[in-house]
């Protein structure tokens, strides 16, 4: 065999090594992971701090306390005992968002701040928390969200649907809908878990759980 005849022959086999080598290499690759399923069934609502200065926390907390009775009069407006269902309290939130936001505005530029505010409704990734005595695992949860500023301080957070941060507010009408005594929030906080427990049992048994990161 000449020099030209062993130097194809050499390329040639190269390129098989090389094409087994790279069909090897894919087989390894693991695949992408699927995100994690939505805890449906559950409306969160998060008020996001511009900073976590005190003046800026205490905005926060007063804006949480304006808006929340309206989104909870407007809420309970669309529900009756049998028709109450996270569905009609995310298709409020999504339909809602610029009244939120101007509700949220008012109360910044009353208390003499000049930030902006943004609002939204989407699902997002949540490290684990706990919520009185009911733990929340980490996961994917719909959202209302109000950001104040560059929302770049400490957030607050309850749970909208089911209805365990509004039956707090003062002169709730969810406490005539849904009562405010122990029994009634038992309830709810059992209504929760069954919901949360049910995602956990259908999750893949082979997932690995992920490591809660605070905020």
């Amino acid at each position: 065999m000449d020099k030209k005849g062993k130097i194809e022959r050499t390329v040639i086999i190269l390129m098989v090594i090389a094409l087994w080598m790279l069909a090897a290499l894919n087989s390894y690759i693991p695949e992408k992971a699927e995100p994690a399923d939505e805890h449906e069934g559950i409306l969160r609502f998060h008020v996001i701090a511009n900073s976590d200065s005190a003046r800026d926390q205490e905005l926060k907390m007063g804006v949480r306390d304006y808006v929340l009775p309206k989104i909870e009069k407007e809420i309970t407006s669309r529900m009756t005992g049998a028709d109450a269902d996270c569905d009609i309290a995310e298709e409020y939130a999504e339909h809602n968002l610029e009244r939120i936001k101007k509700w949220a505005l008012r109360y910044v530029r009353d208390k003499g701040f000049d930030y902006d505010v943004t609002t939204e409704v989407g699902v997002k990734a949540i490290p684990a928390k706990q919520y009185d005595d009911l733990y929340f695992p980490a996961g994917n949860y719909k959202a209302l969200t109000i950001t104040i500023g560059e929302g770049k301080g400490q957030n607050w957070w309850c749970v909208v649907f089911p209805p365990l941060c509004l039956i707090d507010c003062e002169n709730s009408e969810y406490k005539e809908k849904f009562g405010t005594n122990a029994k009634d929030r038992i309830v709810l906080k059992s209504k929760i878990k069954q919901i949360i427990d049910k995602h956990e049992s259908q999750e893949p048994k082979n997932k690995k759980p992920k490591a809660a990161k605070s905020k």
